[in-house]
């Protein structure tokens, strides 16, 4: 998912870096389903369209905008820069214009980022692109947990955000209608309903 404090990072960095940093991947990847080419699943839907699949490096739900420091015990935390570096890139090299379509998902804290993300993206997108999103497992409860000794989800929402600096992509209207509680505006979800398709 992500990591909130200094000690839940380095606990994290411990049990698997590639979950913090992308200096130990393979240069090549290998994934199936919607990635797989047409050479090999000829009932994949999305065989031949272009894929970018950004494998989860920032620990932040993709919403971070930090520098090291001692408050993010010397970890950076760049979730939202590389969403727009890959958006970037896929525009020049691609040659995303207004007549693409887009489909952004995400799986579990990827899909949870993906759709606090989406809003944003379609901001970065070639005016008049389609953008449709695909969450698979982004459903975050604000429940108690059962065992005393887990960190609540608002608990670590609100460390989230202190830590990893996310309030940027807290949109204004979400953030007047929680005064003081911009946290979830990170687990909750309101569309505009001007901006929903009929």
């Amino acid at each position: 998912m992500w990591c909130w404090s200094p000690a839940t990072c380095a606990q994290r960095w411990a049990a698997g870096s590639d979950e913090m940093s992308s200096l130990g991947w393979s240069e090549n990847l290998t994934a199936g389903g919607i990635f797989s080419a047409p050479i090999t699943d000829r009932l994949n839907p999305w065989a031949d369209a272009n894929k970018a699949y950004l494998l989860y490096c920032s620990s932040d739900a993709w919403v971070g905008n930090a520098a090291p420091s001692v408050a993010t015990g010397g970890f950076a935390f760049r979730g939202q820069a590389i969403i727009q570096a890959a958006i970037a890139d896929m525009t020049a090299r691609l040659g995303l214009s207004a007549s693409s379509s887009v489909l952004f998902g995400g799986c579990s804290a990827g899909g949870r980022g993906a759709l606090f993300t989406i809003d944003y993206l379609a901001e970065m997108l070639p005016r008049g692109a389609a953008l449709k999103g695909l969450l698979d497992s982004p459903l975050w409860l604000d429940m108690q947990p059962l065992d005393t000794f887990e960190v609540s989800l608002q608990a670590q929402t609100l460390a989230v955000l202190a830590m990893v600096n996310a309030t940027g992509r807290i949109p204004p209207a979400c953030a007047a209608a929680y005064p003081g509680e911009a946290w979830k505006c990170v687990v909750t979800r309101e569309f505009n309903r001007s901006q929903v398709p009929r």
